[in-house]
């Protein structure tokens, strides 16, 4: 590039030369480059002897001839124009195939994540997916022209970015899709559980099916204890524009569809039952503890025997069995201090 710049403005100062003299000095000068560049390996090697050999033809006529010398610069000129155009175009061919590289190693990266995405795909979305991995597949493979290459890379990676912008669309849809569904169902529990101690109603957002909502985590971060959860989550629905979708949904699903609502208050039952089975067991065991297991004992039967009066009341009864549960360590203390 640098020899080609040379020769270029000894070429320049040539054309503009004013006699046959001076003309005939540049052509000499310049047949010496020009005669290496026709001993060289290079493809431009014909095209150089060619205006060697007709320098030398030039310089053997005598007396010097302008015009001859002049032809002779003009294919110099010439030559070097065609170079600077070749120069430029591999230029712009190197800049091409770095772009390809590119596409290339960012094509291979996504392949690997829709090989592991599209299995869970459906339908229409799914065969898209296929189609696009096949696209990509086929783009790094081919092994034509550079341009060709590139199309086929460029082309591959427009269609891999609308498949993943649809993936993520819908992937925030069905995000928005169980945070809703979730918290219809969690509104009903809380809804049954709001007279209960705010304990009780806690260990709802701790069920796997709850505890990773985003509407629960957000309820969880900003927890008050002055009141019902279920009034805290309709502010939180509310603040997030989903309160009315949530409570239409709850409506279909629990008010207008009694049967829903006593499923859930039969499960609430048989805890409430499980809880009592439990401590009348825990009961007996205390009961062969001696003296201080005897008494907290028969505490703890007089108690639960107030909790199957209950019976028709499941809310009475699931509130009746926390504070039961926590007055369990005090009598305890309570015996032991009378037993000293």
């Amino acid at each position: 590039m640098v020899m080609a710049r040379a020769v270029w403005a000894l070429v320049l100062a040539a054309v503009a030369a004013p006699n046959a003299t001076q003309m005939e000095q540049a052509v000499r000068k310049l047949r010496g480059k020009f005669a290496a560049v026709a001993s060289s390996k290079s493809p431009l090697a014909n095209q150089a002897a060619v205006i060697v050999q007709d320098a030398d033809a030039a310089l053997a006529v005598k007396p010097a001839s302008a015009s001859l010398f002049e032809h002779v610069l003009e294919e110099q000129k010439q030559f070097l124009e065609n170079i600077t155009a070749r120069q430029h175009e591999l230029s712009k061919l190197d800049q091409l195939e770095g772009r390809c590289r590119d596409l290339e190693t960012k094509l291979l990266r996504i392949g690997k994540d829709a090989t592991k995405l599209i299995p869970k795909s459906t339908g229409a979305f799914r065969v898209e997916g296929v189609e696009m991995l096949e696209n990509i597949t086929r783009a790094i493979k081919f092994e034509g022209s550079t341009l060709a290459r590139f199309r086929l890379l460029h082309g591959a990676m427009v269609g891999a970015q609308s498949w993943f912008l649809h993936l993520e669309k819908e992937q925030v849809q069905d995000a928005r899709e169980l945070n809703v569904e979730g918290s219809t169902l969690l509104y009903e529990l809380l809804r049954q559980r709001k007279n209960l101690p705010i304990k009780t109603q806690e260990a709802i957002l701790k069920r796997k099916t709850f505890r990773d909502l985003d509407i629960t985590m957000e309820l969880v971060k900003n927890l008050r204890q002055d009141a019902p959860l279920v009034e805290q989550l309709e502010e939180l629905l509310k603040k997030k524009g989903l309160f009315e979708e949530v409570t239409s949904r709850h409506t279909k699903k629990f008010t207008d569809n009694p049967m829903k609502a006593k499923v859930v208050s039969s499960r609430m039952g048989n805890s409430a039952k499980a809880i009592v089975a439990n401590m009348e067991k825990a009961a007996g065991i205390l009961r062969k503890q001696g003296p201080i297991g005897k008494e907290v004992a028969d505490k703890l039967t007089t108690e639960l025997a107030k909790v199957h009066l209950k019976d028709k009341d499941i809310q009475g009864q699931l509130a009746a069995l926390d504070e039961v549960q926590k007055k369990i360590p005090v009598w305890m203390k309570e015996v032991q201090k009378e037993q000293r």
